[in-house]
């Protein structure tokens, strides 16, 4: 006889899990609440679906035990992600950074194939069925739905987490968990933009690669490069998102958390000042605003004035290229706060990795139960890291629960 195996969620962890298990031969029901498959898979990388990335150290990855992530992610690398996408007819492409995209550059394709093979292996995917309850009795699992209740031998929970509510996106799994006895780290935005008390709006739309410091009580935490976007709300981009995390873990703890833009992040001080030394004796007696802007975007270089309190029609003089260079190489705003989860690509915290076995994402508190993606307690940074940690426990998890 099948075994009977539910997963609670159709997205990124869920699909290759279903796909997983199914081809071990159990009889595989999908739950999703939503009425598409996928639906924030859909959205990843700007739509085009950063599924893996060349570069998959730990130092990527984020948890309260790092050590299980290790042994979680251990045996399916980069080029195991990119085998087993080929194996359900996807071909993949490699951009700059490392990252790795779909060929056709559409996150639709990856969703459509993981759907057809699921299907394909016989998967029940139920979709606009919202799981109310999970329920452990006696050797069988309980599922709650809105009319009925079903049974199952085991039950995957790959529900993600309330991370851009506005894809359909929850907390059910937490929930779930924490009605299960697993102990929950407390969730908070992460890749998530950052609202400055600073009015950025002159700027927005303004879009340069930074050095970019998260700096606390005056001290630096840590530092990204990378692209950085001004906006009317204060700062987005590739970097900021990257960083938003250390902000995110500061903020109402400390009385003032900054970020501090290298606009100029390939040159030293030095280097700088020297460029700088050299326009001016070409260019000394070119209006301020129209010297900075040989080297800088006009918007930037009109808040960099603004700043200082500079004239843009004034000429430079030496003392006033040495505050330039000091403000360029070190451009602070003090964050107010983050977007929150209803802009975050993903949240922080969730369920203990202590309390589930790496080799099988099984939960060691439930016989049957698993967990696997976003509801457990990883984050990834920008770059297809995220997914692939998902596609890696959904794998195992899959395997697992049809033994």
């Amino acid at each position: 006889m099948k075994k009977k195996c539910a997963i609670i969620g159709a997205g990124a962890s869920g699909l290759v899990a279903a796909i997983e298990a199914a081809r071990k031969g159990a009889d595989v029901t999908v739950f999703e609440k939503n009425s598409k498959c996928g639906r924030k898979l859909l959205a990843t990388g700007n739509g085009r679906c950063n599924i893996t990335n060349t570069s998959l150290g730990l130092e990527h990855f984020h948890s309260n035990n790092m050590d299980v992530i290790k042994l979680i992610l251990g045996g399916f690398d980069t080029k195991s992600c990119i085998e087993y996408f080929k194996n359900i007819g996807l071909e993949i492409i490699q951009t700059d950074g490392g990252k790795c995209f779909p060929m056709s550059l559409q996150a639709r394709s990856v969703v459509e194939l993981l759907v057809f093979t699921c299907k394909k292996l016989g998967v029940h995917i139920l979709l606009d069925n919202e799981v109310l309850h999970v329920k452990s009795e006696s050797d069988k699992f309980a599922i709650k739905l809105a009319q009925e209740i079903q049974y199952f031998d085991s039950v995957l929970i790959a529900s993600g987490s309330i991370a851009s509510p506005s894809l359909g996106s929850s907390e059910s799994g937490l929930e779930f968990a924490r009605g299960f006895g697993h102990k929950i780290y407390p969730t908070f935005a992460s890749l998530v933009q950052l609202i400055t008390k600073k009015d950025l709006k002159s700027v927005s739309g303004a879009k340069l690669f930074c050095g970019v410091s998260v700096v606390a009580q005056g001290q630096i935490i840590n530092r990204y490069e990378g692209d950085v976007l001004f906006t009317n709300y204060g700062l987005s981009g590739l970097a900021i998102l990257d960083a938003s995390k250390e902000v995110a873990l500061r903020l109402g703890k400390l009385e003032c958390v900054e970020i501090s833009l290298d606009l100029f992040p390939r040159f030293s001080k030095e280097a700088l000042r020297g460029l700088f030394q050299k326009r001016l004796k070409s260019f000394h007696d070119m209006p301020l605003l129209k010297w900075f802007e040989g080297v800088m975007n006009h918007k930037i270089a009109k808040l960099l004035l603004d700043e200082l309190g500079l004239d843009p029609n004034a000429s430079l003089d030496s003392k006033t290229l040495n505050r330039l260079v000091h403000t360029c190489k070190r451009l602070n705003f003090e964050i107010k706060e983050t977007k929150g989860s209803t802009s975050a690509e993903v949240m922080a915290g969730g369920v203990a990795l202590d309390e589930i076995d790496p080799k099988t994402m099984a939960s060691k508190k439930i016989k049957g139960l698993y967990f696997s993606g976003e509801v457990l307690d990883v984050d990834g940074d920008c770059g297809g890291y995220n997914l692939h940690f998902a596609w890696a426990s959904g794998i195992k998890a899959g395997q697992a629960m049809a033994r």
